[in-house]
């Protein structure tokens, strides 16, 4: 369908001049290989119906630069990452300091009715060793219509199923001069954020990764009380947020089997956060989560704690929780065989998707079916004095440093289950750095009694939607 240029410029071109933001989108591709030409054994070690996959990165505030009505030509910037490519056991990446962008081409009906392409075309040079990959072309073309809305660039990539004539990956490389070129068939091309929502960068922290699941209730069970049902039901929607960080040293696969990897992974304070509608519950102390991987051989993947995961208002811990990924059809997930998790996980090569959640005395069970999972940030948030000792004679004040956020408008929390939300309205929040706030909340003290205190804080951001954090501090 051919979307008018002019329209949609007289219509909304002054509102993006005005207020335009940017959607920085992650494409996950992946594909079969379906042919190889290699005259010199340059990639020897791959080998037909060998499973690739790779991203490339768009932004929808790149320029058109065909005017032509029906062809959008969006040429990007050089950026770290604007393509990449994972084959053979080896990850091939391109650089800003290249000085290449990536391209993205799209045309609808503009040679004739119902005739649709869209391509993605890097020419940036991607080197890992003595081998350079120097093209990556994403192709697809149909002409049985239905692909496209319109020749602009959006965070909503096609549906490859509607292209039904060309749906393939091709790749060019060299080692020393000696050429060779691979050709996928494009099996997969999923967007890693959800469209229309605006995506945060992943966290600067050098190793330290947030990643946000988003599931939907598809069944529970539960014996005796009806806390369960009373607070959850078949088709709300459930966010969890785990945190792992690649620097922890001894992060060592500990299964000898070849066909399983497993990682027990002691996550800190924090790692693990449950929300669903006027709950949440986040773990207060050190987590040990267990990452597996191609589970007797058959790809699966999933990630697992027994520690805690207290609640935070009004609802039960959790005591175990469960990602699970299963059936795979033949994609590794740790690309080299070792701490690889910041792979991308291709969502749609897997059969079954579901988040498990049960209390710490097995008497509920909540199954979801996973949505989506994403890379996110979710910015840091610091109280001081942090976890530890307090002197009964020791008077203070308490800073909350919320960084990485929205604006904070609004306190709230429970001291050891009892609301102290009044009590917090005392907090001043004022602007820290650029960006940030920071709340202080004088004479923190008087709330405390003798032994374990747990304060569990909730704020209210900009946008109404709300983050949480933990303290734990024992008065002595």
């Amino acid at each position: 369908m051919i979307f008018r240029k002019s329209i949609f410029f007289l219509i909304i071109g002054s509102v993006l001049s005005a207020s335009a933001f940017a959607e920085k989108v992650d494409v996950a591709y992946g594909g079969s290989i379906v042919n190889i030409y290699d005259p010199y054994g340059v990639v020897s070690n791959i080998t037909l119906g060998e499973q690739v996959y790779g991203s490339y990165k768009i932004d929808t505030l790149t320029q058109d630069s065909d005017p032509t009505i029906g062809v959008g030509r969006y040429v990007h910037a050089s950026e770290d990452e604007s393509m990449v490519v994972n084959i053979g056991g080896m990850k091939f990446s391109s650089s800003a300091l290249d000085g290449v962008g990536l391209e993205v081409n799209i045309q609808d009906e503009v040679w004739a009715p119902n005739d649709e392409s869209y391509y993605v075309m890097s020419w940036s040079p991607m080197t890992n060793g003595d081998i350079t990959i120097d093209g990556v072309n994403v192709n697809m073309y149909g002409v049985v219509g239905g692909a496209l809305d319109s020749e602009l660039l959006t965070a909503q990539v096609p549906d490859i199923q509607k292209f039904d004539l060309i749906r393939s990956v091709f790749i060019s490389g060299s080692r020393n001069g000696e050429w060779f070129s691979i050709e996928l068939s494009l099996d997969m091309l999923q967007s890693s954020v959800i469209p229309g929502v605006d995506p945060v960068p992943p966290p600067a922290t050098l190793g330290q990764y947030v990643y946000r699941v988003v599931a939907q209730v598809s069944d529970m069970w539960q014996s005796g009380s009806t806390m369960v049902t009373n607070n959850v039901s078949i088709g709300d929607t459930i966010e969890l947020f785990y945190t792992i960080d690649t620097n922890i040293a001894g992060v060592q696969d500990v299964n000898t089997p070849p066909l399983m990897t497993m990682f027990d992974h002691p996550a800190g304070k924090g790692a693990i956060e449950v929300k669903a509608n006027n709950w949440s519950a986040i773990t207060d102390k050190i987590t040990a989560m267990t990452f597996v991987d191609n589970n007797y051989g058959i790809s699966n993947f999933h990630i697992y704690s027994e520690t805690n995961i207290k609640n935070t208002n009004s609802f039960m811990d959790i005591g175990f929780m469960s990602i699970d990924l299963m059936v795979n059809q033949g994609q590794q997930l740790f690309s080299d065989g070792s701490y690889m998790i910041t792979d991308p996980i291709l969502l749609n090569s897997f059969t079954d998707k579901n988040v498990y959640l049960s209390g710490k005395d097995w008497s509920w069970t909540v199954m979801s079916n996973i949505v989506s999972i994403e890379l996110v940030s979710r910015g840091v948030i610091s109280v001081v004095p942090s976890d530890g000792n307090i002197h009964h004679l020791q008077r203070f004040d308490a800073a909350i440093y919320v960084e990485g956020l929205l604006p904070v408008t609004s306190i709230s929390g429970q001291l050891n289950g009892v609301d102290v939300s009044n009590y917090l309205q005392a907090c001043v929040i004022l602007p820290y750095k650029e960006k940030d706030s920071v709340a202080v909340c004088p004479d923190m003290h008087q709330l405390l009694a003798p032994g374990e205190n747990r304060l569990d804080l909730h704020f209210g951001l900009s946008d109404l939607s709300v983050e949480s954090t933990t303290v734990n501090w024992t008065m002595q």
